[in-house]
């Protein structure tokens, strides 16, 4: 208490500290930089090389094959994507958020440099370019032919689909100047063989892609498509994978549950340390299921979906609600500690911290009011979960908190 009796003695010196410290936050908002989003520090590197004469095939076996078996081995690879079409070839790889740029371009460069000696000799063109967020904000990538390649086309002057027979009486010019069969010098026929080969980590793929039309539910008909998927036979070797939105939203989701478990672990060891047993703690945490179903019953009258905004309202919504049920069960531990009886003890502190919850959590249901009329689909979802399950925990835990907390204390 001395450290207090200190400060309140000194009372005009902490009155001008806080003005400062006023003036010093308004000047700093007034300064700090804007952003529309946040900055997430993305790496990266492009490949692109360009094998004249070579088919699709060609430069999947001897361009692409190669480097993605090479790039492969590197450390933190996210995403290894690849496509091989007439002449050219192009792969990108993509490292996990937040490794240096210019580290992980090192060990592109280097990763190329050991299987120099596997690519073709004849490569035209053999570019590596590195991007990170800190480069550009939109990647740009165009293809401009300078000139030195160029594709050889022959067009029939019929105007029917040439046969084979009209292909081989086809003739060419040698390096001398004279014509030359073609016949003579290639083997003329037909093959099937695809004209982009795509790949991704490694495997050949094809996408399919679809866009979802405005005011449609992107789960539901991501769902109705997995439904479909499951019925379509398809042979043993092939398998199918959902991407897109629903891909970035699992990833996205699995990092904050996992930082979501971290968080209750730590709130939970704090209060076993503040009330020296594991059955209070219990106690405060009965706070959370009745967040989640009021946090549930607010999206499902509101008609919004559980999206990635709304998860983080969420993960927000577990160290908010464990207050109230603290406030009770430490007043309570208080006037069991002056002698009150178990009975009267939670009777009191309910009492006696009602105005102090119930007004606590006005002001923060008030705060997010103004998310709520905005009505955006981004950050209305995240202010009606908290709110939604603020207002059921608050309700529930005044009255379910000390029924429990007469259960699991010891009379004595």
């Amino acid at each position: 208490m001395q450290p207090m009796r200190s400060i309140l003695s000194n009372r005009h010196f902490i009155v001008i500290v806080t003005l400062l410290l006023i003036a010093w936050g308004i000047m700093s908002f007034r300064t700090i930089p804007r952003s529309e989003d946040p900055q997430i520090e993305f790496t990266g590197s492009s490949i692109f090389a360009v094998l004249p004469g070579a088919g699709p095939e060609d430069i999947q076996k001897l361009v692409v094959d190669p480097i993605e078996e090479e790039l492969n081995k590197l450390s933190d690879v996210n995403h290894l994507t690849s496509s091989a079409t007439e002449n050219v070839a192009l792969i990108n790889i993509e490292f996990t958020v937040n490794t240096d740029p210019d580290d992980k371009y090192r060990d592109v460069l280097s990763a190329i440099d050991n299987i120099r000696g596997r690519l073709p000799q004849g490569l035209a063109r053999f570019n590596i370019t590195k991007y990170s967020s800190s480069d550009v904000s939109i990647l740009q990538y165009a293809l401009v032919d300078d000139g030195d390649e160029f594709p050889v086309i022959i067009h029939s002057g019929c105007a029917a689909a040439p046969r084979m027979e009209e292909i081989e009486r086809v003739s060419v010019p040698s390096v001398t100047g004279d014509m030359v069969p073609l016949r003579q010098i290639a083997s003329i026929g037909l093959e099937q063989g695809p004209s982009i080969i795509n790949h991704y980590l490694l495997e050949r793929v094809t996408n399919v892609l679809a866009d979802v039309e405005s005011g449609c539910n992107t789960a539901e008909i991501t769902a109705s498509v997995k439904r479909q998927l499951e019925q379509v036979p398809v042979p043993a070797s092939v398998k199918w994978k959902i991407a897109g939105k629903e891909e970035s939203r699992d990833e996205s989701f699995a990092g904050i549950t996992k930082a979501l478990a971290v968080a209750l672990i730590g709130i939970f060891a704090l209060l076993v340390l503040q009330f020296g047993n594991f059955s209070q703690p219990f106690i405060v945490f009965t706070a959370i299921p009745f967040a989640i179903s009021g946090s549930i019953v607010a999206l499902l009258i509101t008609g919004y979906s559980f999206s990635f905004t709304a998860f983080i309202g969420f993960t927000s919504l577990m160290g908010i609600v464990v207050n109230n049920s603290i406030i009770l069960i430490d007043c309570a531990n208080q006037l069991r500690r002056g002698g009150m009886g178990l009975f009267e003890t939670a009777i009191a502190a309910c009492t006696q911290r009602f105005t102090p919850i119930v007004l606590t959590t006005v002001t923060t249901l008030l705060g997010l009011f103004p998310l709520i009329l905005t009505g955006s689909s981004l950050w209305a979802p995240l202010a009606w979960v908290i709110t939604g399950g603020l207002a059921v925990s608050m309700l529930l835990t005044l009255f379910v908190v000390p029924a429990l907390y007469m259960l699991y204390t010891r009379k004595s």
